[in-house]
């Protein structure tokens, strides 16, 4: 039987500063262990909650949307420390309410049921995808939401969202130029993840680059301010809206 794989400094301590969190939120309640287990979709025993406030267990994204709902606190609060632990009725739901509708995509290629609202100038192709590892730390969270942009190539050091055809998985990371070409198509590139002991993949052909992130808290304007270059693909069947 092969050994289960070390967890990692920066593994254990996003866990105990979740699990921190966990506790806090479910104290600001006055809600028991139980009560919180008792509230969650499926319910889990009170053991089970302890064992995430203690930071002894590390939890997905969909589970943490099942808990951030049953403690009425933004999933965002809950998994990055962004924003406050006031209570909401919607775990993904955006402060601001200003702006164009974004439709927010689950990271195994489901669907929300509804549109979030941002500020900024979003367009109507807009995206967004929920950070779900913690391989884009500590620029990145799990549980962070990211809005990203359809209609312009990406360029060196920006974040790009990438869907991986044959793992069919979706991931963020940073979009590095090795040898620059004529043009985007020529142009070798390798996508990274800011964690040390995450191994750079070259971009190839099993490689869909979704979009460029360009907006969290407004720190990338040159995405934000770019006109379209062209006019965007569908997207692949497991993100038809």
């Amino acid at each position: 039987m092969a050994r289960r794989k070390k967890d990692s400094d920066a593994e254990v301590r996003y866990r105990q500063a979740v699990g921190k969190r966990i506790a806090q939120v479910r104290k600001l309640r006055d809600f028991s262990l139980e009560e919180v287990g008792k509230r969650m979709n499926p319910t889990r025993t009170k053991s089970q909650i302890l064992r995430w406030e203690q930071g002894e267990q590390s939890i997905d994204h969909y589970t943490g949307n099942s808990l951030a709902r049953a403690l009425r606190v933004s999933a965002s609060y809950l998994f990055s420390g962004h924003g406050t632990p006031k209570e909401v009725t919607n775990p993904s739901e955006v402060e601001s309410n200003e702006g164009i509708p974004v439709q927010v995509l689950c990271v195994d290629g489901g669907r929300s049921e509804k549109q979030r609202y941002v500020s900024g100038g979003t367009r109507a192709s807009d995206k967004a995808f929920a950070v779900s590892d913690i391989s884009m730390m500590p620029a990145f969270a799990p549980g962070e939401e990211l809005i990203y942009r359809r209609d312009v190539n990406p360029r060196h050091g920006e974040f790009v969202w990438v869907w991986d055809v044959e793992e069919k998985t979706t991931r963020l990371r940073q979009y590095s130029v090795i040898q620059k070409g004529g043009g985007f198509s020529d142009t070798k590139a390798e996508l990274r993840a800011l964690d040390p002991g995450t191994p750079p993949e070259p971009l190839g052909r099993n490689h869909l680059i979704l979009g460029v992130v360009w907006r969290r808290n407004q720190e990338f304007p040159s995405v934000r301010d770019r006109e379209p270059e062209f006019e965007p693909k569908p997207l692949p069947p497991e993100f038809d809206m």
